[in-house]
């Protein structure tokens, strides 16, 4: 009507305004005629009651009876808990909802728009669309619904749909407390506990850990599963993990959940439950598990350098007996962080060694008689804070081939001293030492630089090459370094191309910066020597002489060389070299001309 009506309990407001907020429009029409709309009505049976009002001597009336229908509330009806198979753990869900007005396809089968999403504390949130989806981890589901009409609608919001696995995925607790001291001190809980400082050794370190999980429902019953739990080493030579089981001479640890008398590295341990039958193992299927828990390292009195010999202090040469060789002595030089208060002291073989604090972390210590495997010990006099340190003085017997492809055709050198070695061939190096080195040093006797190489597992270092740019002889040397840095070595005698060469510089500076402050050549494979110098004018300046040592008849031999020092001025100088090679005896004259730059 025109006016207020009444309707279902609710009094309609009339209004002739096209928006959302009116309850009842009508048509702006003189008369009235045209489509009417009441709004936000609810569900039920209504009867709809039209007259005329106004002039009309007879009032023309019309009843409609309406019935607006109920929409059933979108829900699910599918279960809300599965188990997945511990051996195919992998199944599909389909959504089965009813109710709301779903979309429909062409064929006439209704649907919806479906949002899943797992929440699964292993692999953490994962989001799914479509009525069926594959689901592999366990965890909870929820599901989010929407019908033709806009309607969303979380069916899940009350209660998730679980997933469990029929064995639940074992998981680990630490079992260890760490305590920090301080103005509050704090507890942690953790896995291990790094040695103690007062075990010299440092192997007094603690792994503790509880096995949760594996538990499946039997009955009403919840009932753990039972398991087996490996224990692994690091091995840091060999970079494997080494079976803890009594088998390796490491301690036999299996199916304990608690070690001591741990040196610091990293140990895995491995939980998987007994009897598994399925075809793939249960790592994979993230019912077992591997955890690798370190021990740490207590760094609260460590070497960080050291202990090492002074080769300076040392003469490997003269026959002398050093702190290398058993029953003698000498000094080694040791860094040590020390993390507490209190002086260090030092031990060699359980006696008292001298020792020299040189700064903040470098000792000097007197060792007055060595032994070829030795212990050092570090005591921090104040905490009783201990450290040992094994000395191995050990070296085998140095010793290398070499070879090239050209005195692989030719020969050997020895037997025909002939020269065999081409120069700018490559020449290969072996290492055919025996015993035991930490490293070893090559100086292949061309001036250039030495390389190390370090000892491999089951044998020496690898082959390694070096060319030589000009004929002459060089002396090439091996050596071989313990722990320390004693070191032994080996010399051989080289030939390359015609066995000799001499190389005499055109200008030098007697400056006194040290570089190139004598005049001398640069000559190899030389028994005997002579070097002569004169002004412009022939007078004679200087001459020097060098043959090799009767007793060493292949040794390398070298001149000091001229200072400049002269009272005549020369716009230039003249210099006359004269030599007998090592092999051949052949006579070797060489002169020319150089001037000096002071």
């Amino acid at each position: 009507t025109g006016g207020s009506g009444v309707g279902y309990s609710e009094i309609f407001n009339s209004s002739n305004a096209s928006s959302d907020t009116a309850k009842i429009t009508w048509p702006l029409t003189s008369d009235r005629s045209g489509n009417y709309r009441i709004k936000s009505v609810p569900f039920g049976d209504y009867e709809i009651k039209i007259s005329e009002t106004g002039g009309a001597t007879d009032t023309c009336e019309l009843n409609q009876i309406l019935i607006i229908p109920g929409l059933e509330e979108i829900s699910y009806i599918g279960d809300m808990s599965y188990t997945l198979d511990k051996c195919d753990p992998e199944f599909e869900l389909t959504a089965e909802i009813q109710g709301g007005v779903p979309f429909v396809r062409s064929n006439g089968e209704p649907f919806y728009k479906y949002d899943w999403t797992l929440n699964s504390d292993e692999f953490g949130v994962l989001e799914y669309t479509g009525k069926t989806i594959t689901v592999k981890y366990a965890g909870e589901i929820s599901l989010t619904v929407q019908d033709s009409k806009g309607c969303v609608v979380d069916i899940t919001s009350a209660d998730k749909i679980q997933v469990r696995n029929e064995i639940s995925r074992y998981y680990l607790e630490e079992g260890l407390s760490l305590i920090t001291q301080g103005t509050t001190p704090t507890i942690t809980p953790v896995y291990a506990l790094e040695p103690t400082c007062a075990d010299a050794e440092r192997d007094d370190g603690k792994i503790k850990f509880n096995v949760k999980g594996g538990n499946y429902i039997e009955g009403n019953n919840t009932v753990s599963y039972p398991y087996t739990v490996q224990w692994e080493k690091y091995d840091s030579t060999s970079g494997l993990y080494i079976s803890m089981d009594g088998t390796n001479g490491l301690q036999d640890l299996s199916n304990q959940e608690f070690a001591n008398d741990l040196v610091s590295g990293q140990y895995r341990v491995t939980i998987e439950p007994t009897d598994w039958e399925c075809a793939i193992n249960s790592i994979d299927f993230g019912i077992g598990l591997t955890k690798v828990i370190v021990v740490p390292k207590n760094d609260d009195l460590i070497i960080t350098n050291g202990p090492l010999i002074d080769v300076s202090q040392t003469n490997f040469t003269d026959g002398s007996t050093t702190i290398c060789d058993v029953g003698g002595s000498g000094r080694l030089y040791v860094n040590i962080f020390n993390n507490q208060e209190g002086e260090l002291e030092f031990e060699y073989e359980g006696v008292s060694a001298t020792s020299k604090k040189i700064d903040n972390t470098l000792y000097e210590i007197f060792i007055e008689s060595s032994v070829e495997k030795g212990t050092l010990s570090v005591n921090n006099t104040l905490t009783g804070c201990r450290l040992e340190e094994e000395i191995n003085l050990e070296i085998g017997e140095p010793n290398f081939s070499f070879s090239s492809f050209n005195s692989q055709i030719s020969g050997n050198s020895s037997d025909t001293q002939l020269p065999i070695i081409l120069a700018r061939e490559e020449v290969t190096f072996t290492n055919t030492s025996t015993g035991t080195a930490s490293y070893y040093e090559w100086d292949f006797g061309d001036g250039g630089p030495v390389e190390r190489k370090y000892s491999q597992l089951g044998g020496t270092s690898s082959p390694v090459t070096n060319i030589y740019g000009v004929s002459g002889t060089y002396y090439p040397r091996l050596r071989m370094y313990n722990s320390v840095g004693c070191y032994k070595e080996k010399v051989e005698t080289l030939v390359v191309g015609k066995g000799y060469n001499v190389m005499v510089p055109n200008v030098f500076t007697p400056n006194s910066d040290t570089y190139n402050d004598m005049f001398k050549p640069l000559f190899s494979g030389f028994k005997s020597i002579q070097m002569t110098i004169y002004d412009y004018r022939g007078n004679l300046l200087y001459t020097e002489e060098k043959s090799v040592d009767p007793s060493d008849p292949l040794g390398s031999i070298g001149l000091t060389g001229w200072n400049g020092d002269t009272q005549i001025d020369s716009p230039y100088y003249i210099y006359s070299v004269y030599g007998t090679t090592l092999f051949g005896d052949i006579e070797v004259q060489k002169s020319g001309t150089f001037i000096i730059i002071r």
